[in-house]
């Protein structure tokens, strides 16, 4: 409760405080991604890499002798 000594700004600090330390204690007990989803998205951007170093390698192979020649 307020009383008519504690000025609004600083009471609803103290409102924003409480909220703020709640949620951070709910967010400690959470594991945000799961093992097996982590690896799976590695197991994504892994192959992407792949597949553009691979069609990067063939484009410097098909038009890198082009150049040279001419």
């Amino acid at each position: 409760m307020m009383s008519f000594m504690t000025p609004l700004w600083r009471s609803g600090k103290n409102q924003h405080i409480k909220i703020l330390r709640l949620q951070i204690e709910k967010v400690k007990g959470e594991c945000f991604m799961e093992i097996g989803a982590y690896f799976e998205v590695l197991k994504y951007i892994l192959m992407t890499a792949t597949f553009i170093a691979l069609v990067l390698i063939f484009l410097y192979a098909f038009y890198g002798k082009e150049e040279k020649a001419s």
